[in-house]
């Protein structure tokens, strides 16, 4: 199991955020948008979105598709909020 399908794994299994090393290559995913937070890029394939930063990506799993615009936005609200806190928690480390 490589490390993306690695981190596909702990997600499917209820994960939040899973940091991925940038040597990994998105297999499947594509150039997408999302919410500001200090990032790089953005990548998805299917519910998975890879958050790219200079140093490492972080992936979690999106709880509405962004398929459904407006549910997916207000759920993205409400993450973006919880990721702020996991990025502090990093820092702090």
């Amino acid at each position: 199991m490589n490390e993306l399908e690695l981190a596909h794994f702990q997600l499917d299994r209820g994960q939040t955020n899973v940091i991925v090393s940038k040597s990994v290559v998105l297999t499947g995913y594509q150039k997408s948008v999302g919410t500001p937070r200090g990032q790089v890029a953005d990548y998805r394939s299917g519910a998975y979105h890879a958050v790219e930063y200079p140093d490492y990506y972080v992936l979690h799993k999106d709880e509405i598709p962004a398929d459904r615009p407006i549910e997916h936005a207000i759920s993205a609200i409400k993450f973006s909020t919880r990721q702020k806190r996991f990025r502090m928690k990093l820092t702090k480390s």
